[in-house]
């Protein structure tokens, strides 16, 4: 990769992250933050990383990872801190994603360029510059496992296969799920599949547990502050929300009371790619409306428009191997959030987890396409970038008081 493409992402990325990370700071120097159904957790894990560690099933070791960054708080004692390191790790998303489009996939670099604008001009990526929350570093994670999936000239390395379940699952339970599921279909044989599935998720679990159980031995010893910190009316009216429920733990996050239908067409599909004309302090499940809907009908067009075409590259091209590790990628998000329904009424939250597919699916659709077709859907591309740009970014501005 040349220096040249480096500056080019940093030019592309930076700015707008610098610009919103250091708004953000402003506007929540505590970073006890009101953002569209997010949580100001990570402070905790990174202030408090021993006595969190064994506080949520769903990150299992994301606190064990905070302690490499809690030591830079503890001398610098700053939540710019946390601010940087988050806009560090988006740059890495997007230098990530430029080398699987540009080297891996082949692309060339003004369609590499153009899929990397068509990434961060979408509504619940942008934000992964600045939210100090855990899916910022999903979205590393699993931009991570599908460059090392898509590599040309790539071994069977259990040693890195292990790194990026640990890493991904760590991070995100869930998401460990997907890297499974490419490793086994890599398999050769039913007793080989059987192992590569087994076997980490064993060895996971066991890693796991242990941790636990020292890390709840220590906190035993001494008095500690509560492992997270409920800090504005938003963050305990949905505290509220879920510990009233009557089903515990992750089935406290299975709705199965919100419109179908309509919640993938507004939120899953729709709000995921380009806000609604709401405030953005609203939290899904404590006071935002369920639905809200455009007030422009080409605003349904573009967002329809380009999830079409994203499941029309899935279909069209599900012969790439490339291809067929993103519909396992996807298929995850789908079963858990349309199928099981975890999180669906905040399904537009968990975007970071799958919209990076999209501008990969594109990037091999361009890269197996004829001149002509390369140039009209290049167009299409270009409109869709200014588009969401437009209208995602002034949302962001509003919400930031900077216009």
């Amino acid at each position: 990769m040349k220096k040249i493409e480096i500056g080019v992402i940093g030019i592309i990325v930076l700015p707008i992250s610098l610009l919103f990370g250091y708004h953000f700071l402003m506007k929540y120097p505590n970073l006890i933050f009101d953002f569209s159904g997010y949580d100001p957790f990570l402070l905790s894990f990174i202030k408090h990383p021993i006595d969190s560690i064994y506080a949520t099933v769903r990150h299992p070791l994301i606190s064990v990872y905070m302690l490499a960054v809690s030591p830079f708080y503890m001398i610098i004692k700053h939540n710019i801190v946390i601010t940087v390191f988050i806009s560090f790790f988006y740059f890495l998303s997007n230098v990530i994603l430029y080398l699987t489009l540009r080297y891996n996939i082949k692309n060339s670099i003004l369609h590499s360029i153009l899929l990397l604008l068509l990434f961060n001009s979408f509504a619940y990526i942008i934000p992964m510059s600045f939210i100090p929350d855990s899916y910022p570093l999903s979205l590393f994670a699993l931009l991570l496992s599908i460059y090392y999936f898509t590599l040309e000239k790539q071994k069977e390395n259990i040693k890195v296969f292990y790194l990026l379940f640990f890493l991904t699952a760590g991070i995100t339970i869930t998401n460990g799920i997907k890297i499974l599921l490419v490793w086994v279909f890599k398999g050769k044989n039913y007793k080989e599949t059987i192992n590569k599935l087994i076997k980490p998720v064993v060895i996971f679990f066991i890693v796991i547990s242990s941790i636990w159980i020292v890390s709840k031995k220590i906190n035993s010893l001494h008095t500690t502050t509560p492992k997270y910190e409920i800090i504005n009316e938003n963050q305990q009216a949905k505290h509220d929300i879920v510990s009233n429920s009557y089903t515990p733990g992750f089935m406290s996050f299975i709705d199965t009371t919100t419109p179908f239908f309509r919640n993938i067409s507004e939120n899953f599909i729709g709000e995921s790619i380009l806000f609604h004309p709401i405030s953005l302090e609203l939290d899904p499940v404590a006071n935002r409306p369920q639905f809200i809907k455009y007030k422009r009908v080409v605003d349904y067009v573009v967002v329809w428009s380009l999830f079409l075409l994203f499941i029309f590259s899935l279909i069209y091209k599900n012969k790439n191997k490339f291809i067929k590790y993103i519909i396992l990628f996807f298929s995850v998000d789908i079963f858990i959030h349309l199928v099981a329904r975890f999180g669906f009424n905040e399904i537009f939250i968990f975007g970071p987890h799958w919209l990076f597919l999209i501008p990969i699916s594109f990037g091999i659709l361009l890269k197996e396409s004829s001149n002509l077709t390369k140039k009209l859907i290049s167009f299409l591309l270009s409109f869709f970038v200014v588009y969401l740009c437009y209208f995602n970014y002034s949302a962001l501005l509003f919400y930031f008081h900077i216009i």
